[in-house]
């Protein structure tokens, strides 16, 4: 029977092959096969614990795996077992070794704790959807959450968590955050700060039905906050585009391409913005919100998100996704706003392609 696969230090499974080979990882995306190693190197890899010898030996295999690059040099000490170990931050663990599998070459798993919980991100928009996210970034290690959405509870509003909505009459913004900081206090010493209103956040979140609100995201281009544009619509749902201000494609962009496209959008589009919402469906919600939580999470941890410059389309029921790029648009004039400081999500994120939607 073949030796059950143990973790490699960033989170990969570790697997032996005949002649003496390795299988480093699970998925064709990631994984590969490397060797011959000596019979004695494999097991010492492969055993958990071991004398000075045993660690020599790992040692070896491992500088192996990261000459032919089957590990990042990064990842061999990314102290990701530190935090899945460590008493405050243990529950954070299982984050830790799938970003470090996901993002290899992002920050290892303390500095990527360390930022999240220094980030703060507004959520606009607090039906299901928004609730889910909130509670996934909360239970995902963001520190700062803000959530906005004045319409009072109601029934169709219980959280994906299946937990019934507050008191009558409360808004759905102020139960949404305080489920959030349920779900980070039982996960984390410190639950999320908040920072009173979406124009403190590193990022915001735009919830809409139907078309998206580009007039709503005015303020936040003229200041050069990110935000991330999420769309539920009756047999789709979007989340993007990721907006950079000054450097990416924005809300207005997509609206004069669609209207390049068709004439008769923009009168298309106010009616949508001011019809009742769709109905957020319990499976739609939790699927949007973990796809949204991405983007976020990839942005606030200096990667490069599918949705920036792109919208991702959630086919319903189907579930699947298909990613449509869009280009800044001639006429809208956002790319001549001044480029917001450098931050440090900067460095490894780079504009999307010329491409049109």
């Amino acid at each position: 029977m073949a030796p059950v696969p143990v973790s490699s230090p960033h989170g990969l499974p570790l697997a032996r092959r005949p002649g003496g080979r390795l299988q480093v990882g699970s998925s064709p995306r990631s994984g590969s096969v490397a060797g011959p190693f000596a019979e004695a190197d494999l097991a010492a890899l492969l055993a958990p614990g071991g004398t000075g010898a045993v660690v020599r030996r790992t040692q070896r295999v491992l500088d192996d795996l990261v000459a032919v690059g089957a590990v990042p040099a990064g990842r061999v000490r990314s102290g990701a077992q530190a935090v899945a170990t460590a008493p405050a931050t243990a529950a954070w663990g299982p984050d830790a070794a799938a970003w470090a599998a996901y993002d290899p070459r992002g920050p290892a798993a303390p500095e990527r704790l360390a930022g999240r919980r220094a980030a703060a991100v507004a959520v606009v928009g607090c039906g299901r959807t928004g609730a889910a996210l909130l509670s996934a970034l909360a239970a995902a290690g963001v520190g700062g959450l803000v959530a906005e959405d004045p319409a009072p509870v109601v029934a169709g509003d219980r959280s994906w968590t299946g937990e019934r909505p507050g008191g009558t009459g409360e808004p759905r913004g102020a139960a949404a955050q305080r489920r959030a900081r349920r779900v980070a206090q039982q996960l984390l010493p410190q639950g999320p700060a908040g920072r009173g209103d979406p124009d403190g956040a590193d990022l915001v979140v735009l919830v809409d039905h139907h078309a998206a609100d580009a007039v709503a995201a005015d303020g936040l281009v003229a200041e050069g906050v990110p935000h991330l544009s999420v769309v539920l619509r009756d047999t789709d749902a979007l989340v993007g585009p990721l907006v950079l201000p000054g450097t990416t494609p924005c809300l207005r962009c997509l609206d004069l391409h669609r209207t390049d496209a068709d004439a008769g959008w923009p009168g298309v589009r106010d009616r949508f913005t001011r019809v009742p919402a769709v109905a957020e469906e319990t499976a739609t919600a939790s699927a949007l919100a973990g796809l949204a939580a991405l983007q976020v999470l990839t942005h606030l941890d200096g990667g490069r998100p599918a949705a920036l410059g792109a919208t991702l389309e959630l086919l319903l029921p189907e579930g699947v996704v298909q990613q449509r790029r869009w280009s800044p648009h001639p006429q809208c004039g956002c790319l001549d706003l001044p480029v917001p400081a450098a931050d440090r999500t900067e460095a490894r994120t780079a504009g999307p392609e010329p491409v049109a939607g």
